[in-house]
């Protein structure tokens, strides 16, 4: 059986438990330059933690280097429009037929100038990726895939409330449950050795010799595993993955019994 993640933050389940996940554009679609009309999934444990860590890694790209990075778009933007000019005022000669070109290219620069401010407005990762849970659906038909990014993949069609689940940590001892996204994906790094995730990312991006271990995203990883060693050992340890629908979901928030969880 195959199992698709979706994140989302808590204040859309209430609207996701009434009337599905719907196709849109999302606000964090917009800000990396992705504007299908879709919902957006991973495939596996495997994808939702290399998905999470493509997005912190571009958000913190963009924000340790946010002045340099809006000053040398708008530079361009600057230079496409003295180009422009410049080819409107020739009367005639063989650079004059591309302005619409250029148009395009000035065009293109504004909206990455507009999405890097989007990005670079929030004032943590945690504030742009929001706080919100890890919804689950088993099975899910007609999946489109950027290939070879396998761990980008959507849906065109909405996903009705009775084929999603919320996912959540549940401690083993006490019974208590979690579902902070942050804590699943943590469970989710836990139990899986870094070894794994780089060769996944490695296939990914195409990368063919044995120096991945370079590449940005992957020392940023890599880096995270050593940080969190210890709280990966007690998830690992006192902690196991289940499943609520989003209904009972719904209702065990608002305090109401629920009539349990799933492996």
């Amino acid at each position: 059986m195959d199992k698709y993640y979706h994140t989302t933050k808590y204040e859309y389940l209430d609207d996701i438990s009434e009337h599905g996940l719907i196709p849109q554009i999302g606000e964090r679609s917009t800000s990396v330059g992705d504007e299908k009309k879709a919902v957006f999934v991973s495939k596996n444990e495997i994808s939702a933690v290399l998905m999470f860590f493509s997005m912190k890694w571009f958000y913190e790209s963009h924000k340790n280097n946010e002045d340099e990075l809006i000053a040398t778009i708008e530079s361009t933007i600057l230079y496409y429009n003295k180009l422009i000019e410049k080819r409107k005022n020739q009367r005639f000669g063989l650079f004059r037929g591309n302005i619409e070109e250029l148009e395009k290219r000035r065009e293109d620069a504004v909206q990455s100038l507009s999405k890097a401010k989007i990005m670079c407005g929030y004032s943590s990762f945690e504030e742009y990726f929001g706080e919100g849970v890890y919804l689950c659906i088993n099975d899910l038909p007609n999946v489109k895939y950027n290939h070879p990014d396998i761990h980008n993949c959507w849906v065109e069609n909405a996903i009705i409330p009775e084929d999603i689940n919320v996912v959540m940590l549940k401690n083993k001892e006490t019974e208590e449950l979690i579902d902070d996204k942050y804590k699943v994906i943590n469970y989710f790094m836990a139990n899986i050795p870094v070894e794994v995730l780089f060769r996944e990312y490695k296939e990914t991006i195409g990368i063919e010799d044995d120096r991945y271990t370079s590449h940005d995203t992957l020392t940023y990883l890599l880096n995270y595993y050593s940080n969190n060693e210890e709280e990966f050992n007690l998830l690992r340890s006192n902690y196991e993955l289940v499943e609520m629908p989003i209904k009972e979901y719904i209702n065990y928030k608002n305090g109401e019994k629920s009539a349990g969880c799933k492996a």
